[in-house]
């Protein structure tokens, strides 16, 4: 939150409490005005009348507490004695010439009562009904006074949000005013969903007859002080709940209004479940949401955008990134949608004869008259059976279809089986025009074809009603097509959504897997620091007993409990959203490792991409998508993102790799505790772990060293990839043994060593730091070489080469990096190849987008080349020009900035290039095309080396 929105939040907490103890208009007005920027002179001249400052209306009426207020540019007053007036009021407002005038422009209109408010935004369209107590929860909504004129909303999707945002402002007005704290809101989530249905049907159609009869029904029946709201809810849902046969008992209960509604059944309204309590506010809030054209309203984007009914907070827990449509289709049409899409094609292809026997028949030309007659006009008894059969494969086609079945084991609110859902009837809808079939009465397709598991009660509920909708929304756009009449009422059938946690559940019980055809969604993302104890549990739980999990992300469970889950039938194919880390580094080994050796193989696979969402506060993320079954596919796909395009680009692979890369055969690169070819040992750098007591930043050291010259032999540089990247300088007590009757007798360094035992000693027993504290003078390690080469422990994804450098005896590498002792122009020559590199960014893990090096999966599992003396001499000399142009460039520009790929110096990229053909030509004769060519190359490298390490 920034400071000017902490400074208002806490005024209008004091406001609201002020004047919950004393409330008078205008006292309100100055109150809140003042929070919104405005002088007190200023609003002083508004209340005493001053025409040049205020431009609200002279007129008072009964109703009214007062005059009008109202500022030029910004807002105008009026007050009410009573709350129930408020409403109406507000539509007399809306139509005063002081409020249309364009001189005045006024954005926020205000109609207040003793406890009720009514705000309306002109620009935005946007209207918040609230009691005055909760004014303070809502301050952001008038935030405009102070940034500016907001812009009118044009955006199907900015107005997708609005309407789900007016509904959340109604579920927390209605938490509110019936005292539902935040853990008690499932008793809210029944009656929202029904509301939710209710709104969408008077809009779409569901209920037939005038329009709004849901809104306006409400409107009449229920009194300005929403005081029998609960009534009306009782009489609606027992009607929605009756057929209209048996509603004769009704009549003399429940008034006739009711009648006029449908009977819907599908179990929505079985039980009359919770209703709240209403009252002004929340009268007033309901009203709005009925004003909103809910029929441009997607069901798909429902779940997206409840999510801000959920605090930022609850989203990290629950690892919840609720997905947008376009990012959906990044799965299910690979799944199975493309495949289907190419079965239809095949289907016309191999229908075509039948198409030409009939157009070869002698009546046909002079009988064709329109585009959807069909054969059936022709006298020919010959054509009408052959179209019958051309038919009849297209059938048999859309009945398939509808014998498939879809999992969502981590649903959410159902966006993926929303979409497949819809997708499914596009592709039913494409089918029948083909084959002019305009003789049906229902969809092939049906809701109850898909299930999903929900560990919340919330979007489960939220999932149901969707899918009821986008079932009513392809009826009506069937309807409009074919000229059909497919009913959306009486509901008879139901996506079966299970609310229980998929980690702990046997999903057969949601959905047998012999019955199975797909498993699709985007289970929770939360890496090790992110998860709960009884989150890191499940995971436990999801793998193999004894199975070590390392940096396994939660994700994971679900591929694990889908390969399982597979077992059974192993026809199912399965695609999932995960963050990219499932395959990177170690967790490749951990999960991939594990499916691999069940039979696992991966069909298809988009690399790293950005993944957003439709939701409020929109969690990014870096994804991967992975398609994966027991069975072997031809075709094997890899969508590959390009970050600087914006681009995807279609690999056709024989294989797949757990590194989303094509390869003969897969292969996972296990951690190696030794190299399995260089000739030296890379090794962690010092770690001091020390309080800072032994360590000095560049101003400090300075002055410590011009303060005690004599601590000098004592003092060494610091380094660590920080300072490697930005040349930035440290200083370190670097204090040996053998030198302790010198270094002891210097108060200066004993004064720091003594601080460093005291913090030590105050630290966990079972850490670095506390088993250190009989040695404060030391680091945990004590490697000083005579030279080193440097590697940053993480770097950017951004720069073509890793930024590695030597460093002398007088600099000690700290535990930020990592380094190889005593290492030569030729170890540096390969290290920073572009052989080495592509190893890396395969190999290791990533922190967010950035590359983790690793020494165990990387240094370790890198093969070096095999390389002649000569061919040595070459890489030398080539690594020494490298360092020779970096030196160039070196007053100007940090070695950071230097390896950016945008930021590179021409002459230090021909001197890298220059070493690569020389490092690769070590590898191989024949030139590489591409860095897949060299991983692949590599790769094949590794595999030898690790046969070759088994046979020993």
């Amino acid at each position: 939150m920034a400071k000017k929105e902490k400074d208002i939040a806490a005024l209008m907490y004091d406001f609201v409490q002020s004047i919950k103890v004393n409330y008078m208009p205008e006292a309100f007005f100055k109150g809140l005005m003042q929070i919104y920027g405005c002088s007190l002179d200023y609003l002083e001249r508004a209340l005493s009348n001053d025409r040049a400052v205020n431009v609200g209306s002279e007129i008072v009426n009964e109703s009214m507490a007062r005059s009008d207020l109202a500022l030029s540019q910004m807002v105008y007053f009026r007050f009410l004695k009573k709350d129930e007036d408020v409403e109406e009021s507000f539509n007399q407002v809306l139509e005063l010439k002081e409020v249309k005038s364009n001189k005045n422009k006024i954005q926020f209109i205000i109609c207040a009562g003793p406890a009720t408010l009514y705000i309306y935004d002109r620009i935005s369209d946007d209207s918040l009904s609230i009691e005055t107590e909760d004014l303070s929860g809502n301050y952001l909504f008038l935030m405009p006074l102070i940034e500016g004129r907001k812009q009118t909303i044009v955006s199907n999707k900015e107005a997708d949000t609005r309407a789900c945002t007016k509904l959340t402002r109604l579920l927390d007005v209605l938490a509110n005013h019936n005292n539902i704290e935040h853990d008690q809101m499932h008793k809210l989530n029944s009656f929202i969903r029904r509301i939710l249905f209710c709104l969408f049907a008077e809009d779409t159609g569901i209920f037939s007859g005038k329009d709004n009869i849901f809104t306006n029904a409400f409107n009449t029946f229920v009194d300005k002080k929403g005081s029998n709201a609960r009534e009306f809810f009782e009489h609606l849902f027992l009607v929605l709940n009756t057929k209209e046969e048996d509603r004769e008992s009704l009549k003399n209960r429940i008034p006739e209004l009711f009648m006029a509604f449908p009977y819907v059944n599908g179990g929505l309204f079985r039980d009359t479940g919770f209703i709240p309590k209403f009252n002004v506010a929340a009268r007033n809030q309901f009203i709005d949401c009925g004003r909103l054209t809910w029929r441009d309203i997607s069901p798909a984007i429902f779940g997206s955008m409840f999510q801000s009914a959920m605090d930022r907070d609850a989203r990290r827990t629950l690892g919840a990134h609720y997905t947008s449509e376009e990012n959906i289709l990044k799965i299910i049409k690979p799944l199975f949608l493309d495949d289907l899409y190419a079965e239809f094609e095949q289907l016309k292809e191999n229908t075509k004869h039948i198409v030409d026997e009939i157009e070869a028949m002698p009546l046909l030309k002079n009988k064709r008259k329109t585009k959807r007659a069909g054969y059936s006009d022709y006298i020919s008894e010959e054509a009408i059976k052959l179209d019958l059969e051309r038919k009849q494969y297209f059938k048999d086609f859309l009945l398939k279809i509808g014998s498939l079945k879809f999992l969502d084991p981590a649903c959410g609110c159902g966006n993926f089986l929303l979409i497949a859902y819809k997708e499914l009837r596009e592709l039913e809808n494409a089918v029948l025009e083909y084959i002019n079939e305009g003789n049906f009465t229902n969809s092939h397709i049906n809701i109850n074809q898909f299930y999903g598991i929900e560990i919340e009660d919330w979007p489960a509920e939220i999932a149901h009603v969707s899918m009821w909708l986008m079932q009513h929304l392809m009826n009506k756009e069937t309807n409009i097509r074919f000229g059909t009449n497919i009913e959306s009422i009486p509901l008879k059938t139901s996506a079966t959504i299970v609310t229980d946690n998929a980690l702990t559940i046997d999903w057969n019980s949601v959905l047998k897997a012999t019955e199975c055809s797909y498993i699709l969604g985007n289970p929770p993302f939360a890496g090790t620091t992110f998860t709960t104890a009884e989150q890191k549990q499940w995971l436990k739980d999801a793998y193999p007993e004894k199975y070590k999990l390392g940096l396994a992300d939660f994700v994971t469970a679900w591929f694990v409990k889908a390969s399982d889950y597979m077992q059974s039938n192993k026809n199912i194919e399965c695609a999932f959203v995960a963050t990219n880390s499932i395959c990177q580094g170690e967790q490749v080994n951990t999960l991939w490792g594990l499916l691999f050796d069940k039979g696992i193989k991966i069909n298809f696979a988009y690399s790293s991409f950005p993944w957003t969402n439709e939701a409020k506060g929109k969690a990014v993320v870096t994804c991967v998508i992975t398609g994966f079954s027991y069975k072997d596919k031809n075709n094997k796909l890899i969508y590959q993102y390009d970050s600087t395009t914006k681009k995807t680009d279609v690999i056709c692979c024989s294989n797949i790799s757990p590194y989303i890369i094509n390869c003969s055969t897969p292969v996972i690169i296990r951690k190696e505790s030794k190299s399995l070819s260089a000739s030296l040992n890379l090794v962690f750098g010092n770690k001091p772990a020390d309080g800072g007591y032994l360590i000095f930043d560049y101003k400090e050291g300075q002055e410590f060293l011009k303060k005690y010259p004599e601590t000098k032999p004592y003092i060494k540089k610091f380094i660590g990839s920080s300072e490697l990247m930005k040349s930035d300088k440290r200083y370190c007590l670097w204090l040996k043994e053998d030198q302790r009757t010198e270094w002891s007798q210097i108060s200066a360094i004993m004064d720091r060593v003594n601080k460093c035992l005291s913090w030590r000693s105050e630290q966990v027993k079972s850490g670095d730091a506390y088993k250190l504290k009989d040695i404060p003078w030391s680091f945990r390690t004590q490697n000083n070489p005579e030279t080193a080469l440097v590697i940053p422990r993480v770097t950017s994804e951004n720069r073509v080469y890793i930024p590695i450098g030597f460093v002398k005896k007088d600099t000690i590498v700290s535990d930020a990096a990592f380094m190889l002792p005593n290492a030569s122009h030729y170890d540096f020559g390969i290290l920073t190849s572009r052989m080495h590199v592509v190893w890396m960014k395969l190999s290791c893990g990533r922190l967010e987008s950035r590359y983790r090096y690793s020494r165990d999966i990387c240094y370790n599992t890198f093969i070096w080349p095999d390389a002649d003396e000569k061919t040595q001499d070459e890489i030398v000399q080539l690594a020494k020009q490298v360092r020779l142009s970096r030196a160039r460039h070196t007053p100007m520009m940090d070695l950071g900035d230097m390896y950016k790929e945008n930021m590179m110096p021409e002459d230090l990229k021909k001197a890298h290039e220059a070493l690569d053909r020389c490092v690769e030509k070590a590898y191989r004769s024949e030139p590489f095309l591409n860095d897949d060519e060299r991983l692949e190359f590599l790769l094949d490298l590794y595999t030898k080396a690790i046969a070759a390490k088994k046979d020993k």
